[in-house]
């Protein structure tokens, strides 16, 4: 038998017998030959072209970014808002947006199917181009990628790859380290016997906030992958939601009935945490409106974590980002999806349902919910009725209502031009972030199918530049899913302030969504595709067509054979439409005023005299656009809202 001194790698050896060969090898790797040198024939390609570098991907994307919110996220989204759904097409644009290499633009395909499957907190891969190797790195902030490592010119370093690759179990393969698998530590196929354990030192808490202080274990109810729900792409939030129950204390923490945990990696920020706000709303429904708690989301337990307390792999990196992300589980009551309704009189109910949920939310803790989309309205069966509930309420806030605060910050002249000049100075300090992958782009569907996109747009930075650098003031973000966006939140410049009138605006999209595609015999939601762009801008300009031009919104329900929903299409999305029409009318007023504004910001005289003037003049413009806007919410009121539908507004 052989022993270990019996098996030996002889790099001194191999090296020695390559610059045999090939003497004028590279100085250092990465590094280019002079002409006339022998090289590796494995080194001459037809086409070749300049590698990838930390330089110059962070040079493309901040170039990318810099254009404008049109193709950038959150997402997202996040976004959140949480880049985009990833098909042929999409990764050759990339690969010219970011000067990648075909190898270059195949790997990210790769990586980004990676991070976009199973219960991940990072992915990892290695890509092989002639004589060099390169580490790729990815996780919800971003993707990393080393230098080139010339194999021959390091093998020590090809050797610690391999060795660390060769020893890394599951969870050091980036598996969220709350999984537990029946099978190898250094493989998995399958969900079966699977569980998801909580332990006391992941400072777990109850519904109420306090800490649990037993390990709490739960079964995983999947039977295969296509039972857990992942978001597609890299950066973002991550969500993944898989099906579990409660087995052992777990079962008095939660209950025995049906769960899910939900898996996210959310933009750390004080004023949105999704499990304070879920929290708030259901101690204060609960003293105030308790009918109203059977149609929010019920929270069991949950944990948050920082990337130093998981030992996040970009914690020892030094890439640290501006917008950091928590990891966050949530262990949530059960509810079906909108797909598995049964007719138009049942979602007339949830819908009903849900819309005054959220407004008595609003009503009684001031949070708006600011992402009613198709995924985040749910139901449950109470004998033979439907109820309906409002999920995921990680974008929630409460919106801005100080006096001098009730209009957009954009309003704002000091905001308009010397914080988007001071914004666009750091703009080199941005760090990859692959903005198209992020989450918050896309609801997950199929590779090359388009998918509904997340508005989250998070700026990043590298580490040490962020606090001598960034303004002190929160910075913006745009929130929603855009085929339920309000027109407002989707035009081009600055972000909009978010207000009750656009989650009912979104509520509108989502009627129409559910009324033009919901297949009754399949279960199934289907598309309209104009309003899944990823640039927003333009699905905004679709949707305002939408709304002023009649024959475009005949036309939406032209494929809907069900009696129920095309009843529902005439009686309740035609006459809300009238309404939305109306404000949006206001809007190009409402940017010309901005323009004019804008213009007489620049240029301010120096005299006294004309400055009076101009400052007067751009006050009484200023004035005009809050009149207008004020105009715009009280004729999108919830009132306004259920009585155009013939509801009661209780």
């Amino acid at each position: 038998m052989w022993g270990k001194e019996d098996i030996k790698i002889d790099l001194d050896g191999l090296r020695h017998r390559y610059l045999k060969n090939y003497p004028q090898c590279i100085d250092r790797p990465g590094a280019k030959r002079k002409r006339g040198d022998k090289v590796d024939p494995e080194m001459i390609k037809p086409g070749k072209r300049a590698r990838l570098s930390t330089e110059n991907v962070t040079e493309a994307t901040n170039t990318r970014q810099s254009r404008g919110h049109e193709n950038t996220r959150k997402d997202a989204n996040d976004t959140d808002g949480h880049g985009w759904e990833i098909d042929g097409a999409d990764i050759q644009k990339i690969s010219k947006q970011l000067g990648l290499t075909d190898d270059e633009a195949q790997m990210l395909k790769y990586i980004n199917e990676q991070m976009s499957h199973n219960v991940r907190s990072y992915g990892s891969g290695i890509l092989f181009r002639d004589m060099t190797l390169q580490l790729w790195y990815a996780d919800r902030m971003g993707i990393i990628v080393s230098r080139p490592i010339h194999m021959i010119e390091e093998p020590e370093l090809l050797l610690y790859t391999v060795a660390a690759m060769g020893q890394a179990d599951i969870y050091q393969m980036g598996i969220c380290h709350l999984m537990e698998f029946n099978t190898s530590k250094r493989k998995f196929t399958t969900y079966r016997n699977a569980k998801l354990v909580l332990d006391v030192d992941q400072d777990v808490k109850d519904s109420g906030g306090e800490d649990v202080r037993e390990p709490l274990e739960f079964e995983v109810t999947a039977k295969n992958e296509n039972d857990v729900f992942t978001d597609f792409g890299i950066v973002g939030r991550g969500t993944t939601v898989v099906p579990v129950r409660a087995t052992g204390h777990a079962v008095n923490v939660c209950g025995s009935g049906e769960l899910v945990a939900k898996i996210a990696w959310p933009v750390k920020r004080q004023n949105r945490d999704e499990t304070e706000c879920i929290r708030k709303i259901r101690k204060v429904l609960a003293e105030e409106k308790p009918s109203i708690l059977k149609h929010i989301v019920e929270l069991k337990c949950y944990l948050s974590r920082e990337i130093d307390e998981l030992e996040l792999p970009r914690a020892y990196l030094g890439t640290r980002v501006l917008d950091e992300r928590i990891f966050r589980t949530m262990i949530l009551e059960k509810y079906d999806r909108l797909e598995a309704m049964n007719n138009a009189a049942e979602f007339k109910i949830i819908f009903v349902d849900v819309v005054r949920a959220h407004r008595w939310v609003y009503k009684e803790t001031n949070i708006l919910h600011q992402d009613i989309s198709s995924n985040n309205v749910m139901f449950y069966r109470d004998g033979r009725s439907v109820r309906g509930v409002l999920c995921d309420w990680d974008q929630a806030a409460a919106p801005v209502d100080d006096p001098e605060e009730s209009e957009d910050q954009s309003d704002d002249p000091a905001w308009s031009v010397s914080r988007v000049e001071r914004s666009t100075d750091k703009v080199n300090t941005l760090d990859w972030k692959a903005s198209l992958l992020a989450e918050g782009s896309f609801i997950p569907k199929n590779v090359g199918k388009p998918s509904r996109s997340k508005a989250q747009d998070v700026p990043e930075a590298e580490s040490g530049t962020v606090e001598s650098q960034l303004p002190p003031e929160p910075l913006r973000y745009r929130t929603g899913t855009a085929p339920f966006m309000a027109i407002d939140l989707l035009a081009k410049g600055s972000v909009s302030a978010h207000r009750y009138r656009h989650d009912l605006e979104s509520f509108f999209y989502l009627l129409v969504y559910v009324c033009a595609t919901f297949d009754v015999k399949q279960h199934r939601l289907g598309h309209i595709y104009e309003w899944e762009s990823a640039d927003l801008a333009q699905v905004g300009e679709k949707k305002e067509t939408f709304l002023k031009n009649p024959v475009v919104f005949n036309d939406t329900f032209q494929n809907q054979t069900d009696p129920g929903f095309k009843d529902l299409a005439e009686g309740w999305a035609k006459p809300l439409r009238r309404m939305l029409f109306r404000i949006a009318n206001k809007s190009p007023m409402l940017m010309y005023l901005r323009e004019e504004r804008d213009d007489l910001v620049k240029c301010r005289p120096n005299e006294d005299e004309r400055c009076t003037k101009s400052f007067a003049k751009e006050h009484e413009i200023r004035s005009k656009i809050r009149q207008l806007k004020a105009e715009q919410n009280e004729e999108c009121t919830y009132e306004e809202f259920m009585k155009t539908i013939g509801e009661d507004a209780i």
